[in-house]
């Protein structure tokens, strides 16, 4: 017999625990709201709750101290109503309006939505004026490598005939030197001007291998800055 009280008293008691959950979270939420109210009229007026008082009937409660919390809360949502409530789950439109209304009236928010903006837009001119100095470093680097390219085009026009005639002089001291070189070999051979024509040959080398590096630095600045 004692088994089955127990177990008939369990549902009950069970029912009266999630009831005082239940009622303590309702409490908190319009003592909260009762503030809220109080500190901030203008923004919170015309807003409702999402709460029905009527839904409190369902609490199984056994004392009158919680009888009376559950109508003083019932007589505090009544009062305030249900129309347009603020943080409900079905529609936000009413939350996002009292959020609209707080900014609008609270000059911390709005110094910080204004601080804000001057910083979106000054990150749009920093990043507008990168693009405009990117912009001229590539036509700069353009008009560099475009006068690069003509002037080792001149210089190559230049090195090419002067190594022809450096293999030329290198012919001729081959013939000159061989075993049984002519008088006409040895004659035409002029060490002199071979020697000449290397140092010449060698000047213009090194002139296209820096012009050659000035423009391999130039194409790569203009394939960074693009």
């Amino acid at each position: 017999e004692g088994l089955k009280k127990t177990s008939c008293l369990e549902p009950l008691s069970r029912a009266v625990l999630k009831s005082r959950e239940l009622l303590v979270v309702w409490t908190a939420f319009c003592v909260l709201h009762s503030n809220a109210t109080r500190l901030h009229s203008a923004v919170m007026k015309g807003f409702g709750v999402p709460l029905h008082f009527e839904d409190l009937g369902h609490l199984v409660l056994p004392t009158k101290a919680e009888g009376d919390v559950v109508l003083a809360v019932a007589s505090y949502l009544k009062n305030v109503g249900t129309d347009s409530p603020i943080f409900s789950l079905k529609s936000e439109e009413s939350t996002f309006e009292l959020g609209r209304r707080f900014a609008d009236q609270s000059s911390e928010l709005i110094s910080i939505w204004k601080q804000e903006v001057d910083d979106a837009n000054s990150r749009v001119q920093g990043h507008w004026e990168e693009v405009q100095r990117k912009q001229q470093l590539a036509a700069q680097l353009r008009n560099d490598i475009a006068n690069l390219e003509v002037e080792l085009a001149n210089l190559q026009g230049l090195l090419v005939p002067k190594q022809h005639e450096l293999a030329e002089h290198g012919n001729k001291e081959r013939r000159a030197n061989a075993h049984h070189a002519s008088s006409y070999a040895v004659r035409s051979y002029d060490s002199v001007a071979h020697s000449v024509c290397r140092g010449e040959v060698n000047r213009l080398a090194s002139q296209e291998s820096s012009l050659e590096n000035q423009l391999s630095t130039k194409k790569s600045q203009l394939e960074a800055a693009l």
